[in-house]
């Protein structure tokens, strides 16, 4: 897209990964949970979080939820689970088959593979 006089290149972004805060699980909001208790975050133990008296500096000992791993809790970043999840929405949304657009009008979208190449304006 042109801005101000500039080309730039845009591509929608990936959402953020979605995690249950009452049972720890990525993809869904604890509001739509059908789990009827919490889990903890760091120990996975049935209790909510907030009320675990697990020793949080001793990381290595923290246990995740989603990949059953230890060094690590449900609420860490460094989770295989929780860092592939945005990739796999991403490339299942039929959004992503689109160079950026603005309209919600399907017809003025731009197919990726038909668009002019990243970083070059149209001719």
């Amino acid at each position: 897209i042109e801005l101000e006089g500039t080309w730039v290149c845009a591509r929608k972004l990936l959402a953020e990964t979605t995690r249950c805060l009452g049972r720890q699980h990525v993809g869904h909001f604890a509001k739509e949970c059908k789990a009827p208790s919490a889990t903890c975050a760091r120990c996975t133990v049935a209790h909510p979080t907030l009320e675990c008296t697990f020793n949080n500096r001793d990381i290595a000992a923290n246990s995740c939820f989603n990949c059953q791993a230890t060094g690590h809790g449900a609420e860490s970043c460094s989770c295989p689970i929780y860092t592939r999840t945005p990739w796999v929405c991403y490339h299942n949304s039929i959004a992503v088959k689109y160079v950026g657009f603005s309209s919600t009008d399907p017809k003025t979208w731009r197919l990726l593979e038909t668009s002019v190449p990243w970083g070059m304006p149209p001719s």
